[in-house]
């Protein structure tokens, strides 16, 4: 399935799926999307831009390997 078929989705829970890497661009940018999961992985890179989509009201990226905002 590719991440264009959850274009409508409004709730994504992805965590606990020993994902790795960086997240791809093409899991963001959902107008519809209300709350986004993604704790507990192996991510890491910077902080993914679903932290900047105003319509998104609950937002975990706890216990992955991301940069610090500030660094």
């Amino acid at each position: 399935m590719s991440m264009g078929a959850l274009s409508s989705a409004k709730v994504i829970d992805i965590s606990i799926n020993k994902l790795t890497g960086t997240t791809p661009a093409s899991m963001f940018g959902m107008s519809n999307l209300a709350a986004f999961y993604l704790t507990s992985n192996y991510l890491t890179g910077d902080y993914p831009d679903i932290v900047l989509e105003p319509s998104t009201e609950q937002i975990s990226l706890t216990d992955n390997q991301f940069r610090h905002l500030w660094d």
